[in-house]
C-alpha cells in the first residue's frame, strides 16, 4: 500500500510538472524605448545603412555608415566614429541627448545647443527608418541594429 502511494504521488509531481511547462509564458510587451535602445542599461546599437531623399536613395559615405550610434535608456546617445572619417578633425565620439516626442511618434536628438526633429516612420527589432526635413529637402534614414 506504502508502495501504491508512493507512485501515485510521483506520477501526480511527474503530471503536474508537465502541465507547468505547458503554459504559454506572455512576453512583456515590448515599447518604442525598449525597441530603440534595447533593454539592457548598455543600450542597443545601429548604423545607417540607407538613406533615402525626394528621388529616389542613396548609399551613405562611407565616413557616415561605419559610424555606430547607441542609443541609451537613460536618455543619451552616442555615436563613435569608424574607420573613415569625414572630416579628419572630427571627434572620435560624441555624447547627445535624446526624447521622444508626440505619443512617441517623434524623436527629438540633440546635441550642444542644436536640437533636431526625427518623425519616426517604421521603429521594430530590425529596423528604424527616421525622416527629417533638411534644406535641400525631406530625408529618410533607414538604419540597422550591429
Amino acid at each position: 500500500m506504502k508502495y501504491l502511494k508512493t507512485v501515485i504521488l510521483f506520477i501526480l509531481l511527474i503530471f503536474l510538472f508537465f502541465l507547468m511547462s505547458c503554459q504559454e509564458q506572455s512576453p512583456e510587451p515590448v515599447t518604442p524605448a525598449d525597441l530603440l535602445t534595447g533593454q539592457s542599461e548598455s543600450g542597443k546599437t545601429w548604423r545607417i545603412i540607407l538613406i533615402e531623399v525626394e528621388l529616389g536613395s542613396i548609399n551613405p559615405f562611407e565616413c557616415v555608415s561605419d559610424n555606430p550610434i547607441t542609443y541609451f535608456p537613460n536618455g543619451r546617445y552616442e555615436v563613435n566614429e569608424g574607420y573613415k572619417k569625414c572630416n579628419p578633425k572630427d571627434p572620435p565620439s560624441y555624447l547627445g541627448d535624446w526624447r521622444f516626442g508626440l505619443g512617441r511618434n517623434q524623436i527629438l536628438v540633440s546635441l550642444g545647443d542644436s536640437t533636431r526633429l526625427w518623425n519616426i516612420v517604421e521603429l521594430d527589432h530590425n529596423i528604424q527608418r527616421i525622416s527629417s526635413r533638411f534644406p535641400d529637402g525631406e530625408r529618410t534614414y533607414v538604419l540597422k541594429p550591429l
